[in-house]
């Protein structure tokens, strides 16, 4: 529990450094007393540009992909305190440069770091708990701080380094970080061997996430279930992949009582015993506690995967959707390749994933978020490693995600965010259909349909030298573009119907009624997040009804977001009435909640009214007199 304290300290102070963008004074004064005191400065004549090739490259990021995962997001909160010309950089044992904000140095040896690990006064010096400053011949410094394993030994380097001198506030920063990937890595352990003890224990099923779905751990009543040898078969992958239905969050909160399991070819039905969400200093977690159900069980009627038709969730009258429905039904009995384009959140994976339903293919739809990925991990995420290919893998190797895939759907999502090397990789699959693992040499041919989204003009993305112009021709066999939600307002009843609907069946509450002055509100709003944004605005609304109504000038905030920054800017009258409208809407004409929702007086409101000639309705000028 001290060590959970400790680490919950450090993430507030992190949490304010971020906000204030100022390190405080006492925590200078310690870093110079117990690091800059006692550090050992090395000068060094030479600086080597040794970098490994991409398949060691691939091997050593494979080996150490879970610390990568926890390191990285500290990394780049690090690197937003720092100025441009400062990198911050972490290393294998080895001085191998796994990681930093500045990618192109990823795959370089470090020289210093690759010097403490073949100097045993210098491992020593470290272990002591004080840092390793290095300056270069050309000018170059650097500063080292180890992070060390259970055992003592040191697994990886943290280090800044400038062409200019680093001063206290950066080596301030190293040293906040460098203790805070220390207690995340040690509570990671502690948290795998806690909740290894209990899980097993447990004599039904269960799966722990993260707050992005990733699977934490699993027991061994698990293991049984699904014919799975080791535990590290399943971690770090989406459990999303092994359920049919939504993502675990979405399925799981919804009450749902069955779903299937998919896993290693077995499709095993399911019944849900206990559910429970937990707050971690890593973010929210889930516990799931199943059990498998005989084959010939018949699976719930309300369940979501029971649905008849695939392109049921798709709700539209619109002409536009509804032949970009016929065209997804035609191209589902297809095996070409789909290019779905978008503004972010008109519903490309929903569409997708009714893609793949409908194709009748055996295997699993395996959404992939090209952009979420670490670009050093892509290849072994995708594609997966071979056992025994490097220290510490795992004996079994790593399926990638194309590996799952087999007989079904990839959805290649935010498409245009893929690195520009790996591009070349995922041309020479749609080639030939066939991959190989890192450190291995046999190639798989797998029957995998893919479907790529993209929320980017990629024609641009060509121009500019980002996207590869003949994988853009090898996507784009059919190509479907989702319209903005605001093109297609008369869908907006039939949407806010539909989520209401489903709303009243996830949280087993009698549906509110939607008001027609409240339903013209957000066919008046232009939702710049599209389907997604309407979604969260009826969830958030559905939960705060009152009286069993639904009220949402709460959620004006965007509007005059917008409105205040027309003020601030030459946008014209036009643009200024539009956000001003549509603040009064949110508000449903309250000038007095408009006036607080934007910080000015009633008046200020009154004379911005008159000035853009916008009046009150009539209706609503009796129903919200003042």
């Amino acid at each position: 529990m001290q060590g959970k304290a400790h680490l919950q300290n450090l993430e507030i102070l992190w949490r304010d450094i971020k906000e204030k963008h100022r390190i405080p004074d006492q925590i200078i004064a310690e870093t110079e007393e117990k690091i800059m005191k006692n550090s050992m400065r090395i000068n060094i004549a030479e600086r080597t540009h040794h970098i490994i090739n991409s398949e060691e490259l691939q091997h050593r990021l494979a080996e150490h992909c879970e610390a990568l995962f926890l390191s990285d997001p500290l990394l780049w909160d690090a690197a937003s305190q720092v100025s441009s010309d400062i990198k911050i950089i972490i290393t294998d044992p080895n001085g191998i440069v796994l990681s930093s904000q500045c990618e192109d140095i990823v795959g370089f040896l470090c020289p210093a770091a690759e010097l403490i690990y073949s100097d045993a006064k210098m491992r020593e010096h470290l272990e002591m708990g004080s840092a390793i400053q290095i300056t270069y011949e050309d000018g170059m410094c650097s500063q080292l701080l180890p992070i060390f394993n259970e055992q003592g030994r040191i697994v990886h380097f943290w280090g800044v380094s400038s062409y200019h001198p680093i001063d206290k506030e950066i080596t301030s920063i190293l040293y906040i970080v460098t203790q805070l990937a220390q207690q995340r890595y040690n509570y990671a352990i502690l948290l795998n061997q806690y909740t290894s003890s209990f899980m097993d224990a447990m004599s039904e099923c269960a799966i722990l996430i993260d707050e992005k779905g990733r699977i934490l751990n699993v027991n061994e009543r698990l293991l049984q279930l699904t014919g799975t040898s080791s535990k590290n078969l399943l971690k770090g992958l989406s459990f999303g992949q092994f359920i049919s239905g939504d993502s675990p969050y979405k399925l799981f909160q919804g009450h749902e009582k069955y779903f299937y399991l998919n896993c290693w070819a077995k499709r095993i039905l399911c019944y849900v015993v206990n559910v429970q969400a937990m707050e971690t200093p890593f973010g929210r977690q889930m516990l799931i506690l199943f059990n498998g159900l005989p084959e010939e069980e018949p699976l719930a009627l309300e369940s979501p995967n029971a649905l008849v038709d695939p392109f049921e969730s798709i709700v539209t009258n619109s002409a536009e959707m509804l032949e970009i429905k016929h065209i997804a039904k035609k191209a589902a009995k297809s095996a070409a390749n789909i290019l779905i384009e978008g503004e972010s959140g008109t519903g490309k994976e929903v569409l997708a994933e009714a893609i793949h339903r409908a194709s009748g293919r055996q295997g699993r739809f395996v959404a992939i978020n090209c952009g979420a990925i670490p670009s050093q991990l892509v290849q072994s995420e995708l594609f997966g490693y071979e056992g025994g290919a490097f220290t510490g893998a795992n004996k079994q190797g790593h399926m990638g995600k194309f590996e799952l895939a087999d007989g079904g759907t990839v959805f290649l999502d935010e498409i245009s965010e893929m690195p520009f090397e790996m591009q070349v990789n995922l041309l020479r699959f749609l080639q030939d259909r066939t991959i190989t693992r890192i450190g291995g040499k046999e190639e798989k041919k797998l029957d995998v349909r893919i479907i790529a989204a993209t929320n980017k003009n990629l024609a641009d993305e060509i121009q500019k030298g980002r996207f590869r112009e003949d994988l853009y021709y090898r996507l784009n066999v059919i190509s479907i573009t989702l319209p903005p939600l605001r093109e297609r307002k008369g869908d907006i009843p039939l949407l806010a119907d539909y989520f209401l609907d489903c709303m009243a069946a996830q949280y087993e509450e009698p549906r509110p009624a939607l008001e027609p002055e409240m339903l013209a509100m957000l066919k008046r709003y232009d939702w710049p997040g599209n389907v997604r944004e309407l979604q969260n605005t009826i969830e958030k609304a559905f939960v705060l009804a009152e009286n069993g109504k639904l009220n949402f000038y709460r959620f004006g905030q965007q509007a005059a977001h917008n409105f205040s920054s027309c003020m601030q800017t030459d946008l014209s009258e036009a643009d200024a009435k539009e956000q001003l409208e549509q603040v009064l809407l949110f508000n449903n004409w309250n000038v007095t909640r408009t006036a607080k929702q934007l910080n000015v007086t009633r008046q200020t409101v009154y004379r911005r009214m008159k000035q853009y000639g916008i009046s009150i309705p009539s209706q609503s000028a009796r129903e919200y007199s003042q």
